[in-house]
């Protein structure tokens, strides 16, 4: 049984509850990667924060290594690093 279209319908619900249009070709792309749903929702919630001003730090790491996030202010390698940027 193909429970694919099952679990697109299910991040497009999530997604709609915050204003994100979970696009079905870009859906199957991410999830051929490994990425989630919520590839689209970090992406959108990114664009939105530089688009509002707003600096973005990006932790470094496996999970985070194969999106693109090269708009925000800050990449670090850990939360650890927040403090130097923060009490910047």
């Amino acid at each position: 049984m193909d429970t694919e279209p099952w679990y697109f319908r299910a991040g497009a619900r999530a997604l709609a509850a915050i204003g994100v249009t979970l696009d079905q070709e870009r859906y199957l792309r991410d999830m051929s990667q490994g990425l989630g749903t919520w590839e689209q929702a970090r992406a959108a919630g990114l664009r939105s924060a530089v688009a509002a001003g707003i600096d973005c730090a990006v932790v470094h790491n496996d999970f985070t290594s194969t999106q693109e996030f090269s708009q925000a202010t800050y990449r670090i390698d850990g939360l650890g690093e927040l403090k130097h940027i923060v009490g910047a």
